[in-house]
């Protein structure tokens, strides 16, 4: 595990010397992203290293895992995917993020099974209100208009709780779908639902090994 860690942490210091250089605002990120939206519910941004300096966090390990965010923009969605370089679906692309951290996530789960965790598979429940960057948000709805009865779900990792851009709300990362892939995005109804509001937020999950070395 001291292994694990040190590698990424060499990661960051050799291949990221822009992310630990300046120190921009959120108007710099804002200005000099290249941020798009294709839908009145969601606001996609690409963040190079340098603007995502803005989110560095005092613990070096939060820091690995925001190197990580950087290197994964644009990895393509792929329903069921489990690879970097062919696409990953957004619940596989939590664990492999935090297992390339070398963080606790000892198992798959499913969004199903995620909404209703408490304390298991190396993370635990905290309140939306105490929700911080490396949190998971798991989304979902059984009233999907596309097949109702069936669970329809999503997970995403926070970034930061008080984004605002116009009418959208939060800055999070994950793999949302075909046309967008792995990306930042902001949306509207953000804590409370995703983008539409039977798509509501069941569980905020905090991986146990971040929160370890964040305390």
């Amino acid at each position: 595990m001291v292994i694990i860690w040190l590698i990424v942490f060499l990661q960051v210091v050799f291949s990221t010397s822009e992310l630990l250089s300046a120190e921009p605002g959120i108007d710099d990120v804002l200005n000099r992203s290249q941020f798009f939206s294709s839908s009145p519910t969601q606001l996609r941004l690409t963040l190079d290293s340098r603007l995502l300096n803005n989110y560095r966090q005092e613990s070096w390990h939060y820091d690995s895992l925001l190197y990580l965010f950087s290197v994964r923009q644009g990895v393509p969605f792929a329903w069921g995917g489990n690879s970097w370089h062919r696409g990953v679906d957004c619940s596989h692309f939590t664990m492999k993020i935090f297992q390339d951290l070398g963080a606790y996530y000892h198992n798959y789960q499913t969004t199903l099974t995620m909404k209703n965790i408490t304390d298991s598979n190396g993370y635990y429940r905290v309140p939306i209100e105490e929700a911080r960057f490396g949190d998971m948000l798991v989304y979902g709805t059984f009233t999907s208009p596309e097949e109702p009865g069936k669970w329809f779900g999503h997970v995403v990792i926070l970034v930061d709780k008080d984004f605002v851009q116009d009418d959208f709300r939060g800055l999070v990362i994950g793999s949302h779908g075909e046309e967008v892939g792995v990306k930042f995005i902001s949306y509207k109804g953000f804590p409370l639902y995703y983008r539409r509001k039977d798509v509501r937020l069941y569980n905020v999950l905090r991986n146990r090994a971040l929160a370890e070395h964040a305390n």
